[in-house]
C-alpha cells in the first residue's frame, strides 16, 4: 500500500530532525524512503523537495568526511541532486516556479563547495554565477520572509569567498532581519517552524563565527559560536550545528 501524503510528510520531517541532530546516515536512509515513494507516485513536487533535503544531507556528510575520494564523491552526489531538482522544476512551468527557486539555492550551495578547489580565475567566475543565481532565487523565493534567511546566509558565504567581506557581513545582518520580519508568518503557517528558525539563526551565527575567526576577530568568533551552544535544545535538534560551533571554539582555543 502506498504511503499517504501525511505519512510521507511525517517521515520527511523525522529525517530532517535526524539530520539536524547529527544522525546523517540515518537521515539519508529516511529521505531515500520518501524519494522512492514519490518516484512510485510520479509526484514531481515531492521529488524536487526531497532531492533538496538529500542535497543538504550529502553536503553535511562531505563536510565531516576526511578521506579525499569519499569527500569528493559525496560532494558530487550533492551537486547531482541539486542539478536534478532544477531540471525537474524547469519542466513544470509556472506551477513549479517556487520549487525552481528553492532548487537554485541548493545548486548555488554546491557551486560554492566545488569552487573551493578551483583556480582563482575559474573560482571567481563560478562564484559570480552562483551570486546571480542566489539573487534571482532570493527575489522570488516562496514562503515567509524568514525563509530568505537561508539563501541570504549562502550569499554571504559566496561574497566572503569573493573577498567582499564587508558586504558578506552586511548580508548576514539582512538575513537576521528577515528572520525577525517573517517570524510571525513562519510560526503561523510553516511546518516545523521552530526547528527551521533555530537552524537558520544558528547558520547565520556559524557563518559570522567563521568569518570572524578567519579575519582574526577571535572574541567575536567565540561569541557567535558560544551563542549556538547556549540555545536550549532538549531534543538535540541542533546537534549538527552545535557540533560545528564546538569545532570553531576548539580551533580558536588551539591558536
Amino acid at each position: 500500500m502506498a504511503a499517504s501524503i501525511d505519512q510521507k510528510e511525517e517521515l520527511k520531517n523525522k529525517a530532517v530532525e535526524e539530520r539536524e541532530a547529527g544522525n546523517l546516515k540515518k537521515a539519508l536512509g529516511l529521505f531515500e524512503e520518501v524519494l522512492k515513494a514519490h518516484k512510485e507516485e510520479k509526484n514531481l513536487k515531492g521529488l524536487i523537495d526531497v532531492l533538496g533535503q538529500i542535497r543538504i544531507t550529502y553536503t553535511k556528510l562531505a563536510e565531516e568526511e576526511s578521506a579525499p575520494l569519499e569527500k569528493a564523491h559525496l560532494q558530487k552526489e550533492a551537486h547531482r541532486c541539486a542539478l536534478e531538482a532544477v531540471e525537474m522544476a524547469e519542466t513544470g512551468g509556472r506551477q513549479l516556479l517556487g520549487q525552481l527557486q528553492i532548487s537554485k539555492v541548493h545548486l548555488a550551495s554546491t557551486i560554492l563547495t566545488h569552487s573551493k578547489t578551483m583556480e582563482i580565475e575559474e573560482k571567481t567566475k563560478e562564484l559570480e554565477n552562483a551570486l546571480l543565481t542566489l539573487n534571482e532565487a532570493i527575489a522570488n523565493l516562496p514562503g515567509s520572509k524568514a525563509h530568505k534567511a537561508w539563501p541570504l546566509n549562502i550569499k554571504a558565504k559566496v561574497l566572503y569567498d569573493l573577498d567582499r567581506e564587508e558586504e558578506a557581513f552586511s548580508i548576514l545582518l539582512e538575513a537576521e532581519k528577515a528572520l525577525y520580519d517573517g517570524y510571525d508568518d513562519e510560526i503561523k503557517n510553516a511546518d516545523q517552524a521552530e526547528l527551521k528558525l533555530n537552524i537558520w539563526l544558528a547558520g547565520i551565527h556559524l557563518t559570522r563565527a567563521n568569518i570572524c575567526a578567519l579575519e582574526g576577530k577571535h572574541v567575536l568568533a567565540k561569541h557567535y559560536a558560544s551563542a549556538i551552544l547556549a540555545i536550549d535544545d532538549p531534543k538535540n535538534t541542533l546537534g549538527e550545528r552545535k557540533k560545528e560551533a564546538k569545532a570553531i571554539l576548539a580551533q580558536l582555543s588551539s591558536q
